[in-house]
């Protein structure tokens, strides 16, 4: 479905928070970091704190940066930063 996704261009925002949620459940399901940034590489600039939700144990904080998406896991018990 990702790939299915990435070459029609029909990806919305949505689309692109539910995949990155989903990235964050696999990888705390599998063991993973606690705080990661699911869009790695950062890209230059700043992201604003846009929208955050509970999943499970984990915290997903949404960040627009200059019309893109970045989500941020932490956990559920941590306050999003305003700015990454």
């Amino acid at each position: 479905m990702l790939i299915i996704l990435g070459f029609t261009g029909a990806c919305t925002e949505r689309d692109m928070e539910l995949i990155g949620a989903f990235a964050a459940g696999a990888s705390a399901a599998s063991g993973g970091s606690t705080t990661q940034n699911i869009n790695a590489p950062m890209r230059a600039g700043t992201a604003f704190l846009k929208n955050q939700y509970t999943q499970g144990f984990n915290k997903v904080c949404v960040y627009d940066r200059v019309g893109s998406v970045d989500t941020l896991v932490i956990s559920s018990t941590a306050i999003c930063p305003l700015t990454i």
